[in-house]
């Protein structure tokens, strides 16, 4: 077999550029098989999820435009045929594990004076009052629930309003908001979790009618985490391009020593 004329100096100097690149893409591949790589990971090791719920039942005075006694959520209310709200707090904890529960909670309204400029909301007064007083809590269980019914007189947070009003004379958007306050610490094998939740319904006080509006209500998952570090998987795809490339060279090499032979320049 006929080999091909090469230049000499070519020749030795395309040997040495594939020796020198078969060692560092060879080196590439040792350090990508043989050294582990990891990275940092949260881990859960406690999960456990707040439930929160509202439930309301609007009843009303004698009235020309009802039969019922009242009206039910998710609706339209005249503020002068309401006579009281009946709302029923309910808050849950689950816990994957059982934990030494505690905390305490109180139901609790605000009535708040404010005034808004586009999405901006300034509050102006407000003055709380005490409904249900705390309570503590304590078991060692997984879960714990707290349901509590209270039922209130809208008219008369809307009367010290307009007292507020008469005497300071000074005109705001008024609101009523009725809240469960919660306060729960879990004490776990794996760490402490505390939560602070606040589901709340919100009633406007100088509406000729309204809806009632719900806040801080439903499903929220949380965990206890853990950093750890965690061993990064070999990059198949990176050792065969290695490999592949590493090949080409062999066969190129192989090329230049066997099938060619040096020429010397004229």
């Amino acid at each position: 077999m006929k080999k091909i004329a090469l230049n000499k100096r070519i020749k030795t100097l395309l040997i040495a550029i594939f020796v020198i690149l078969v060692g560092i893409i060879s080196f590439q591949l040792y350090k990508q098989i043989s050294s582990p790589r990891t990275k940092e990971e949260s881990i859960s090791i406690y999960k456990y999820v707040n439930n929160s719920d509202i439930n309301y039942e609007v009843f009303l005075k004698p009235n020309i435009l009802y039969e019922q006694e009242s009206l039910g959520e998710d609706q339209i209310y005249f503020t002068e045929f309401i006579d009281s709200i009946k709302t029923t707090f309910n808050y849950q904890f689950n816990g994957e594990k059982e934990a030494n529960i505690s905390g305490d909670y109180e139901i609790a309204a605000v009535v708040e004076g404010y005034s808004s400029d586009g999405e901006e909301i300034k509050t102006i007064w407000k003055k709380d009052f005490i409904i249900l007083p705390k309570k503590n809590f304590k078991t060692k269980d997984k879960t714990i629930s707290i349901s509590k019914d209270i039922t209130f007189e809208l008219g008369e947070y809307s009367d010290f309003a307009q007292e507020v009003l008469k005497q300071s004379n000074v005109r705001t958007q008024n609101k009523l908001t009725i809240f469960m306050n919660v306060n729960l610490k879990a004490d776990t094998d794996k760490g402490v979790v505390k939560e602070k939740i606040a589901p709340s319904i919100i009633i406007p006080l100088d509406a000729s009618y309204f809806n009632i509006k719900e806040s801080e209500i439903g499903e929220k998952l949380g965990a206890i985490e853990e950093t750890r570090a965690v061993e990064i998987p070999l990059d198949k795809q990176k050792v065969t391009f290695y490999g592949v490339i590493i090949g080409i060279i062999c066969i190129a090499l192989f090329v230049l020593v066997f099938l060619t032979q040096s020429v010397k320049e004229e």
